[in-house]
């Protein structure tokens, strides 16, 4: 009955795919010795403090810079607000103007927000359009066209 027992032929049979192929030339060792061990942790070592020496550097480099730009833009002097100039085609007053854009002079030109101050302008009720720019170093421009009024209410008081 030898004839109806399957015959291994592993031994010289070729290997059906890449893996198995690659697997059967791996070599499965440890390597025990101090100095393999210590060179291992001496690299691992010396990756860790040139990640720390990156990130020191690149904290470093951030601060740095901040602080660079807070004293040259922030605290410069010379671009305090000295002059607000006010375009106005109708009856809006200049303090009118400057108590609802909370601007003074003596701000410094870069923290005033344009956008936030154009539409506080924008919600007095005499305003139609509004434009603010900033004039480099110490300038901010403002024009503002008004809104026409279509009628005039006037109390019993006020016409006589």
């Amino acid at each position: 009955m030898s004839f109806c027992q399957k015959t291994s032929r592993t031994r010289n049979r070729r290997l059906s795919n890449v893996r198995q192929r690659r697997q059967q030339h791996l070599l499965d060792v440890k390597v025990r010795s101090r100095r393999a061990t210590q060179h291992r942790i001496r690299s691992a070592m010396g990756v860790l403090w040139k990640l720390a020496l990156f990130v020191i550097l690149c904290v470093a480099g951030y601060a740095g810079a901040r602080e660079t730009v807070k004293r040259l833009v922030f605290e410069n002097p010379d671009y305090h607000v000295q002059t607000i100039e006010l375009q106005t085609d109708g009856t809006l007053q200049r303090e009118q103007v400057l108590k609802a854009a909370d601007l003074h002079e003596g701000a410094n030109i870069f923290s005033v927000n344009l956008a936030r101050m154009r539409d506080r302008i924008q919600q007095l009720p005499q305003a139609d359009e509004v434009e603010i720019v900033r004039k480099l170093p110490s300038e901010i421009g403002i024009r503002i066209v008004e809104r026409k009024p279509v009628a005039w209410i006037t109390s019993e008081r006020e016409r006589r």
